[in-house]
């Protein structure tokens, strides 16, 4: 398992680790908390809390690495 990295994303925060293969992302706003998964490279995940919204891709994923693409909108 990585640590768990901290990600800017324009006014929120992500947070990222990588265990077997997996990346878990989370954020935490306003008493609730929002937990996506994403297997392997090629994996995409869409958020969106109080109409901003985050893609994420998972470009590369070795070990306890990840690449990843994150697009605000």
């Amino acid at each position: 398992m990585s640590a768990p990295a901290a990600i800017p994303v324009g006014r929120r925060t992500l947070h990222a680790s990588v265990t077997d293969g997996t990346v878990l992302l989370s954020e935490s706003q306003a008493g609730s908390r929002t937990t996506m998964t994403l297997s392997g490279t090629g994996g995409h995940a869409h958020l969106r809390t109080n109409g901003a919204g985050v893609d994420v891709t998972v470009r590369r994923l070795t070990g306890a690495t990840a690449v990843l693409d994150i697009d605000a909108s």
